[in-house]
């Protein structure tokens, strides 16, 4: 719950990007979010971030995203090993 809760509120409008709010049309990197995930005490390694394109329906390593457009995050899946 709380990967999930960081990961929303970093994409978020108005709060998420470092505070200043996430800016219509920047892409979504899969090196971002291991930069946010690397914030959170609680996880001690990370083998892989998969991010999935729902408009193209395969896994890629960026969202491109139109000027007009926020990212929307529809999922997060934990393994736990």
């Amino acid at each position: 719950a709380r990967i999930e809760e960081a990961l929303r509120q970093n994409f978020d409008c108005l709060e998420g990007d470092e505070g200043s709010g996430w800016e219509f049309g920047k892409e979504v990197t899969v090196g971002m979010i291991l930069k946010q995930l690397e914030k959170i005490n609680e996880i001690l390694s990370i083998n892989s971030v998969e991010v999935f394109d729902l408009d193209a329906d395969v896994v890629v390593e960026k969202i491109l995203l139109r000027e007009d457009e926020l990212p929307f995050l529809n999922n997060v899946v934990i393994e736990k090993r």
